[in-house]
Parts: C-alpha cells; sequence; structure tokens
C-alpha cells in the first residue's frame, strides 16, 4: 500500500510541475503576423538596383512601438548602400542592428510617435553589385525575394507577393534564364518589364531569383557631389558640383542628368566652358570620353521657383538635384536670408554660420541618391513687412525705370548729345578682369608644366592628381567671377575682351590635346616617340598663343591709362 501511496504522489507532483510540451501560450506566441506585400524594383542603366517594399498589414490591431525588425533581402551586407521607411506616410527611423558573426543586415524600425492602428510600412533602399559579368554582353543578376519581418517577435506570413521589376530599354530579358522558385512569373516585353506573384510564404523564406540580362552598363559613381542652394523669398538658385567615376571596363562619352521640375537657366559646364547638353532626355555630352577609373567633374546650376520648396512655415529640400548615380559623400550648403528665422528639424549633424546678410546651414551627408534622398526641413517663417517693403522697392524701380525712359527720350528729341565719360569705377572692373584672365592663363600653363614633371617621374602620382583637382577648381571659381565682373562693364571694351577670351578658349583647346595625348600614352596607346612628338608641336602653338593672349590684355591697359585722363 505505501508503494502505492508514494507512486500515485510521484504521478501527481510530475502532472503539476512538469509543463506540457504545448501549451496555450506557445500557441499564442506562435501566432503569425498575416501581411501583403507590393515590391517596386527598378533597374538602372549603371546597375544600380531601387526597390520599395510596400507592406500591408491585414489582422494586426495592435499599436507598433519601436518593434519591427526589417531584414533587406540582400546577398550582403556590403550590397545595400542606403535605406528608408515610413509608417503610414510618415518619416521613421531605420537603426542597425549589429550582431557579432552576422554579415547581413537587420535593422529596427523605430517612430516617434505612438501609433493607435498601424495599416502599411514602406521600405526603400538602394542595392548595389547584385549582379556577376556571365560574359562581356551578358549580366547574371541575383535578388533575393523576400524581406525577413519580425513584428512584437512574431513571424510575419505573406498571403500575397507582387514584385514589378522595371528593366532599362537598353537591356534585353533571357527569358530562358529567368528562374523564380515557387512562383509566377511573366514578362511583358513592349513595357520591358517582369511580373511575379506569389501566395502564402512565410517572410524568412530565403528564396532567390535568378535571371539574364544581355546589353551593357555603365557603372558610373559619384565620390563626391558639392551642392549649394541660395534661398530667397521668390527663387532658389542650385549650383551642385559633380564629381563621376568610371568603374566598368568601356569608355564613356555620355551620362544621364535629371533636370528638376520646373528649373529655368539650366546651365552644365566645367573649367573648359560650356558643356552640350540635351534638355529634353537630360543627356549630358562629355567633353572627351571617360576612361576606367578616372574622374571628371563638372558643375551643373538651375534656379527653382521658392512655391517647389515651401510648404506652410518650412522648407523642405531633397538632396541631391542632378545626379542619378550613387553618391558616396555630398557636402551641402543652405543660404538664407539674413531676414528669415531660419531654423532646421533634422537631427542630422550640421554646422550653422551666422553673417550680417544671410544664414548658413552646412551638412555632410553619406550614401545619397535621388531614388532615396536626404530631406532637409527648415523652418522658413518671412516676416510680412520684409514682404510690403519688397514689394514697394518692385513699383519704386519700375517708376524710375519709367521715368528715366522718358527722359532719354525727350533728350533725344532736343537732339541734346551727351557725351559718356567712363567712371573710374568702371577702370577698376575692367583692370580687376585683366588680373582675372592673366590668373588663368597662368594656371593653364601650370596644368601643362604639371602633366610633363607627372610624365618625367619629377612629381607623384597623389600630389599631382591633388595640384590638379586644386587648379582646375580655381579655374571653375575665376570663370563665375569673370561672368559677373562682364556683366557689369562698358561696351566699348567688349571687343577687346572678346578677343582676349577667343585666346583663352584656343590655349585650353590645346591643353585639352595634350592631355589627351597623355592619356593615350599612360594606357600605352601610343609610344614615347609619338608621344613627344605631338606634344612638341602643342607646345609651340601654345607659347605662340600664350604671347598674343597676354599682349591683348597689355593693350587693352595701355587703353585704360588713357581713359583715366
Amino acid at each position: 500500500m505505501k508503494t502505492i501511496r508514494c507512486t500515485a504522489i510521484v504521478v501527481i507532483l510530475l502532472i503539476i510541475f512538469i509543463p506540457h510540451p504545448i501549451t496555450s501560450i506557445g500557441e499564442e506566441g506562435q501566432k503569425l503576423v498575416e501581411v501583403n506585400v507590393e515590391s517596386h524594383v527598378k533597374i538602372m542603366e549603371s546597375g544600380l538596383i531601387y526597390r520599395l517594399d510596400n507592406i500591408f498589414l491585414l489582422n494586426y490591431q495592435e499599436p507598433i512601438m519601436s518593434n519591427i525588425i526589417f531584414k533587406p533581402p540582400v546577398n550582403h551586407i556590403s550590397n545595400l548602400f542606403s535605406i528608408d521607411a515610413k509608417i503610414d506616410g510618415k518619416q521613421a527611423l531605420c537603426k542597425s542592428i549589429c550582431e557579432l558573426g552576422i554579415l547581413n543586415p537587420y535593422f529596427r524600425i523605430e517612430f516617434k510617435e505612438n501609433i493607435e492602428k498601424t495599416s502599411k510600412l514602406s521600405v526603400s533602399y538602394i542595392l548595389i553589385n547584385q549582379y556577376s559579368y556571365i560574359n562581356q554582353s551578358t549580366l547574371n543578376f541575383s535578388i533575393p525575394m523576400y524581406p525577413i519581418i519580425q513584428i512584437d517577435e512574431k513571424d510575419v506570413k505573406i498571403q500575397s507577393f507582387n514584385m514589378i521589376i522595371n528593366i532599362p530599354h537598353d537591356l534585353t530579358l533571357d527569358n530562358a534564364s529567368v528562374h523564380v522558385p515557387f512562383a509566377e512569373w511573366t514578362f511583358k516585353e513592349r513595357e520591358n518589364i517582369l511580373y511575379i506573384n506569389s501566395t502564402n510564404i512565410t517572410a524568412n523564406d530565403k528564396v532567390v531569383m535568378f535571371f539574364n540580362l544581355i546589353g551593357k552598363i555603365k557603372q558610373i559613381i559619384c565620390p563626391y557631389l558639392e551642392e549649394t542652394l541660395e534661398i530667397n523669398s521668390a527663387k532658389v538658385k542650385v549650383l551642385t558640383r559633380i564629381s563621376i567615376q568610371n568603374k566598368g571596363s568601356n569608355e564613356i562619352g555620355e551620362i544621364q542628368i535629371e533636370i528638376p521640375k520646373n528649373a529655368e537657366d539650366v546651365r552644365v559646364f566645367d573649367i573648359m566652358g560650356d558643356i552640350k547638353l540635351d534638355m529634353d532626355s537630360g543627356k549630358v555630352y562629355l567633353r572627351y570620353p571617360l576612361l576606367r577609373n578616372y574622374n571628371y567633374t563638372f558643375i551643373a546650376s538651375c534656379t527653382l521657383p521658392i512655391i517647389d520648396f515651401k510648404n506652410n512655415s518650412e522648407v523642405k529640400i531633397s538632396i541631391p538635384h542632378f545626379v542619378l548615380y550613387p553618391i558616396m559623400n555630398a557636402n551641402v550648403t543652405l543660404i538664407f536670408p539674413s531676414y528669415v528665422n531660419a531654423k532646421p528639424r533634422d537631427p542630422l549633424p550640421m554646422i550653422m554660420q551666422s553673417l550680417p546678410e544671410s544664414v548658413i546651414f552646412k551638412y555632410k551627408l553619406t550614401n545619397v541618391t535621388t531614388y532615396n534622398p536626404k530631406v532637409l526641413t527648415i523652418t522658413y517663417n518671412e516676416p510680412a513687412i520684409h514682404v510690403n517693403i519688397v514689394n514697394v522697392l518692385r513699383l519704386l524701380s519700375i517708376l524710375l525705370m519709367a521715368l528715366l525712359t522718358i527722359a532719354l527720350y525727350l533728350s533725344s528729341k532736343r537732339r541734346s548729345y551727351i557725351r559718356f565719360k567712363t567712371i573710374p569705377e568702371h577702370i577698376s572692373i575692367v583692370e580687376k578682369l585683366c588680373l582675372k584672365y592673366e590668373e588663368k592663363i597662368s594656371l593653364i600653363d601650370e596644368l601643362i608644366n604639371l602633366g610633363d614633371r607627372f610624365i618625367d617621374g619629377s612629381i607623384k602620382k597623389r600630389l599631382y592628381e591633388q595640384r590638379v583637382d586644386a587648379i582646375r577648381n580655381d579655374l571653375i571659381k575665376l570663370d563665375i567671377e569673370i561672368k559677373e565682373l562682364k556683366s557689369t562693364i562698358e561696351t566699348r571694351y567688349i571687343r577687346k575682351i572678346n578677343e582676349i577670351e577667343t585666346e583663352l578658349s584656343n590655349l585650353l583647346h590645346i591643353l585639352e590635346s595634350i592631355e589627351s595625348y597623355r592619356k593615350q600614352f599612360l594606357l600605352k596607346k601610343i609610344k614615347k616617340g609619338v608621344y613627344d612628338e605631338l606634344t612638341v608641336s602643342s607646345k609651340k602653338q601654345f607659347k605662340k598663343l600664350y604671347a598674343k593672349a597676354l599682349s591683348l590684355i597689355k593693350s587693352l591697359r595701355e587703353e585704360l591709362e588713357k581713359s583715366k585722363y
């Protein structure tokens, strides 16, 4: 009997204290969150991939607060260039979760405000190097299909998954190469779009799709960008200095830019002057082919209406402008008038500088693209009294112009001829212009001498490239200063100034030819003897034009001296 009693007590204790293998709590913890996913993918001519995942929550009623874990579908952390998230259309934060031994990136998506009910999560990101070359004209793309998501530590079940892949018209899909596991796909050849759909997927399924594209892509990156925006009450002046690099194996003769909507006074130029631009397509035709691993720097500028940026008391500026390629580093400067109470609303690191006439904000950004731009938000309150003063000044200027026109008309009727005498201010402006031209000639001459020293080995490559970049920057600044000075001079000096600029243009063309010969020699396309023969001939012509340009400047100075007395 005692043995039976002891056995019964042990059985009861085991039933009470040992939990069942399957409990109601476990069942609740294993409950999946159901979603529908719409994924939009755009493959760029540069091989860059822009992807937007719209995730629609179907059966989730609880508020979500900093408990969304998202893993972008990428092969490796190095494939992720940038990421951005929104919850119900409002900006959210993506914080990287780093775990030892895990290369694949995970992000916690957080929102500053409490959310009563969430219906949509949007995550956009830029992918790089998602392809490999099979041969010179065929590229194999491998794209993981499904993002991995966790909400409140619950796994996610994708009831419906739809993906749209836009392919550039320069590339052709090889239908026989398409491999999409456990999903259906169709391809519309006219639109060059690949459609994929599947149902009932667990979000941690690591399924990768493959397909081949036939054609060539331009592997272009933007190592550095410098953008300045000058904001006033009516217009925004945009000046963007762009440095691009050819990472591909082929020479590039043209690149693509995006011209902002409503842009006026669009201009693309480099140190040698304006560059050919097709306003309709946005194609920029480079002055000379861009070789592999070489950089090229140019400037794009335009004027935009302030209404495109202003929303009530805020200005929202998306960075970058013009550039369609991945930007590694960007320096952005925003200049506001001092009478505006401008204050930044972004948590981004920033330097503020207050001047008597303006307030300046300087940002340093990394990993930026036009498809996933950085949006800088600044409060912008323009005093009403200033607006009224501006309107009054405009009316007064119109009235003064009308009075001046009437006075000139009456004076011509009386046949009273007035001899205009050059005022000292105009003489000093032309003298400054002469100095700028002499400085420009000196810098062009230094570029040629630097090239000779580099070929002879008397200067190291790093120092050579640093000095060349500095000179080219100085030449760009000089061109801007010369343009401003020319707009204020009298017409009597225009003819001689045009003669000087013609000679300067000829000097730049010779510089361009010498640099082209140097590149061919460094790439071993021409021999040293041929290079020397070509450059000697060009340098003789350069010396003649150099002397002629200085002679014209001297002649103009002599004329200025006579005008003083």
